[in-house]
Formats: structure tokens, C-alpha cells, sequence
């Protein structure tokens, strides 16, 4: 009975532990992504993309625009860029915080708290401290950053999802495993293949393939496969009828595969090395974000090949399972070669690999060694400037702008990046930046635009057509 007793204690005190340290974990994580991406924000760093989904929540919410925009000058509906049903669960979020940063927010914790099931999934392979270790390299993980760091993408809803469905798969929880594998559907039409490729995995190599899980197998491979098919014949021709297959991932791959070579290698060093390419002892896994390896590393498009952006952040949580697995397979063969005691090194080896690649090519160091430059005194009076500007402008006024400007002034009928457009209210340059150079085309047209402003690197003009508009910004 006391021993009885004993146990039950000491399991209780390591659940205390393990949500401590986890806690912990996580906690420092979102806080210190927050607060780098919230000075990102305040210096005029976020861009377009950022705006893009701020503009589109605040049209479906205040205007019952189903999610469009006048950012984006090829997609005006987020669903003619990527079938992302998923966004929907966020609009109850935003009705109480509209803000930029709301979406920022949102995708850190999303991110941070994929360590949990993560964490859950280890534990059925490792012990505690090893499990620890698998969601530090996830933590450390320089694309994971990049999810968050650049902008919003619905990207950051990936491992959350995926490590709760794989969590169901392992655990043999079929109702998590089918209710997780179809939110991942939902994500977007290229991630819904790895929520099928994730059934097919379970369907022929996984020990849970019989009864109630063989049949979730089933309907995640066929309910993805479908909804892909579905959301690039049908909803983004819908929404953007100038899109196609070819023109959203193959348009002049012929020509720029061999331009970006060089970025492809680094890419795929950037991966692999810090993890001592222990995935590769796990080739099953890999397999299951095929599509996603092949999406970004074949890729027409520069931004796809750079940690600095979110889309290697598509692919990178079916690295960090396959991490886990390949550290297992690892062990496994140590301990039939009767050598245990290469285990702690290999362990130790990687987390030192995952801290020297964090601190190496992770945009998070990237980004705070940038942003001290960005607190002194030109760029302060700059930015209060802005600010200030930005409070004066009537919030129904129309907006022609600039990529770092526009998301904070988003939230309204009509927000344009550059261009002409003759019925607009004001236009706002910051001329210190090379995102200035996108007007030269169109600067011209302005020329007898009343100047309100020019101070600071910042040019306001406004049409002379409304006279009234000058009063809004008299005195600053």
C-alpha cells in the first residue's frame, strides 16, 4: 500500500514537473518572439503580408467582404492566393483585439504551444530529459522563426496541428488524430497534402492501422486529396480567376531553378547540418512532407529558398519528427551494438549543433541585431512622426502607401501600395527606405498633389481635389 501510495505521489510530482518546465519553455519562447516582433512592428519593419490579412478580417467584419483587400495587387481575396478555411476560427479572436499585431500574436502562440504535443509524442519514445531536448530543437529551429517573424502566414497553424495529429496517430487516439489531421486539411491547399500523406503513413506504417484509426487513415487521405483538387480547380479560380496550377508553382521554374542553386544548397545546409542529419535515419518520415521538401526547395521564387520568410517553416516540423525518430532508430541500433554510452553524446552533439544554427542563421538573431539600429534618434523622431500621421488620418480616408507603412493602416475600405490612383486621399512616402523606389513609375502622376508634409525622410501629399483633407494634419 505505501509503495502503491509512493508512486502515485512521485507521477503526480513529475506531471507538476513537466507541465513547470514545459511551461517555462513555451513561456519564454512567446515572450521573447513577442517582444522582438512587436519592436519589428513599431519600426516600421513588417510588410505587406501583414496587411494583406489585417485588411481582409477587417473587410469581412466591418464591411461583410468576405476576406478581401486593395493591398494585394494580384489576389483581392485571400482565398484566390491559397484556400484557407482555417482563417475563419480566428475572426472571433480579432472582433476583440483589431489589431496588426493580433495575427503576430496569434501565430507565436500557435507556434509555442506545439511544444506540447510534441513533447507528447517524444515521451512515448524517450524519457523526460530527452523529450526535453527534442522541444528545445524545436524551439531553436530557424525556420520555426521565420513562421513568425515575417509577417502572418497560415503557415503557423502547421505544427500545432500536425504534432496533434501525430500525437492521436501514436497514442492511438483516433478522435484527435481524425479531428487534427482534417483542421490541417483545412490550412491550406499544399499543407492538405501532408495531412494525407500523414494517413498514408498511418495506413501502411504505423502499429495503429486497424479499426477506428484505419478508417480515420482512410478519410484523411481521400478528404485531402479532395480538397486540394476542389481548392485549386475550383475556390482559387473563383476568388482569383487569373490564377492556375502552373502560375502559382511552376511559372519560370525552367529559368530561375539553376539562377537560385547556390540558395538551394544553403537551404538545404541550413536543415540539415545543425540537426547532425539525423532525419535522414528516419527516410519514412521524411517522406511524409515530400511534397512540402519539393514545393520549397524547387521553388521558381527566391523567398520560398530563405529562412527569413515563413515557407521553410512548412516543412520543418516534419523535420523535427523525423529528428525524433532518427534519434530513436539511432539509439536502438547503439544499444544492439552494446554501445549505450555513445547515446548522451550524440544527444549532447545535437543540442550544441541546434544552438550553434540558432545563433548562426536563425532570423530571430538576424532581426535583433538589426533593431538597436533602429532606436536611435533620427529613426525615433521618424517613427513618432509616422505615428502621429497615422493617428490624424480619418480612418474612412484612402491610403496609397508603401510595403513597411501599409500595415499600419490597413484597417480600412481602401489601402493601396503604390500605384496611381486618382481618387485616393493621401499618399504616404518614407524616402529612406528602398521600398520608396516602387513609386519612381507612378511619382510623376502625383506632381500636383498638394505637399502637406516632408520632414524626417516622410512625404505626405494629398489630392488637391478635397481640400479639406490638408486641415487633418495642420501642425505636424
Amino acid at each position: 500500500m505505501e509503495s502503491a501510495l509512493t508512486s502515485f505521489i512521485s507521477g503526480k510530482n513529475e506531471i507538476r514537473r513537466s507541465f513547470l518546465i514545459m511551461g517555462i519553455l513555451i513561456t519564454l519562447y512567446c515572450f521573447a518572439m513577442g517582444v522582438l516582433a512587436t519592436l519589428i512592428h513599431s519600426c516600421y519593419i513588417s510588410t505587406h503580408d501583414l496587411a494583406i490579412f489585417d485588411q481582409s478580417f477587417w473587410m469581412t467584419v466591418h464591411q461583410g467582404e468576405f476576406f478581401t483587400n486593395t493591398v494585394d495587387t494580384i489576389y483581392h481575396c485571400s482565398f484566390g492566393a491559397h484556400n484557407s478555411p482555417i482563417l475563419i476560427i480566428l475572426l472571433p479572436f480579432f472582433l476583440v483585439f483589431q489589431h496588426p499585431l493580433f495575427f503576430t500574436y496569434a501565430g507565436i502562440i500557435l507556434v509555442g504551444t506545439a511544444a506540447i504535443p510534441l513533447f507528447c509524442i517524444s515521451r512515448t519514445f524517450f524519457d523526460e530529459n530527452r523529450s526535453y531536448l527534442i522541444v528545445i530543437v524545436y524551439l531553436l529551429s530557424p525556420a520555426i522563426h521565420g513562421i513568425n517573424l515575417y509577417n502572418f502566414s497560415t503557415i503557423c497553424f502547421v505544427p500545432l496541428l500536425f504534432f496533434l495529429c501525430w500525437h492521436g496517430l501514436v497514442s492511438n487516439r483516433w478522435k484527435l488524430y481524425l479531428l487534427a489531421g482534417l483542421l490541417l486539411v483545412l490550412v491550406r491547399e499544399d499543407v492538405a497534402l501532408l495531412a494525407g500523406m500523414t494517413g498514408v503513413y498511418g495506413l501502411f506504417f504505423s502499429k495503429n492501422r486497424t479499426g477506428n484509426l484505419k478508417i480515420c487513415h482512410l478519410i484523411l487521405i481521400v478528404f485531402a486529396l479532395l480538397f486540394a483538387v476542389f481548392s485549386m480547380l475550383v475556390v482559387i479560380p473563383h476568388f482569383s480567376p487569373a490564377s492556375s496550377l502552373s502560375s502559382q508553382y511552376t511559372n519560370n521554374l525552367v529559368e530561375n531553378f539553376p539562377l537560385y542553386g547556390k540558395q538551394r544548397a544553403i537551404l538545404f545546409t541550413e536543415t540539415f547540418v545543425p540537426l547532425l542529419f539525423i532525419p535522414f535515419a528516419a527516410p519514412e518520415i521524411l517522406l511524409v512532407g515530400a511534397f512540402q521538401f519539393l514545393e520549397v526547395f524547387l521553388s521558381p521564387t527566391y523567398s520560398f529558398l530563405d529562412l527569413q520568410y515563413h515557407y521553410p517553416g512548412m516543412f520543418q516540423p516534419v523535420v523535427i519528427l523525423a529528428t525524433l525518430y532518427g534519434l530513436y532508430h539511432i539509439n536502438q541500433r547503439i544499444q544492439i551494438a552494446g554501445r549505450e554510452g555513445w547515446s548522451p553524446y550524440i544527444e549532447y552533439a545535437l543540442l550544441v549543433g541546434s544552438i550553434i544554427g540558432f545563433v548562426v542563421v536563425s532570423p530571430f538573431i538576424a532581426y535583433a541585431t538589426v533593431i538597436p539600429d533602429y532606436l536611435d534618434q533620427k529613426h525615433s523622431e521618424k517613427f513618432n512622426l509616422l505615428d502621429s500621421i497615422i493617428a490624424h488620418i480619418p480612418d474612412d480616408a484612402a491610403i496609397i502607401t508603401q510595403d513597411n507603412v501599409i500595415p499600419h493602416l490597413a484597417q480600412r475600405k481602401e489601402a493601396y501600395q503604390y500605384g496611381y490612383h486618382p481618387d485616393a486621399d493621401f499618399v504616404i512616402i518614407e524616402t529612406s527606405t528602398g521600398y520608396a523606389n516602387y513609386f519612381a513609375s507612378d511619382i510623376h502622376k502625383y506632381q500636383n498633389w498638394t505637399r502637406l508634409i516632408k520632414k524626417n525622410d516622410i512625404i505626405v501629399l494629398s489630392n488637391p481635389a478635397k481640400p479639406v483633407l490638408q486641415t487633418y494634419l495642420q501642425g505636424l
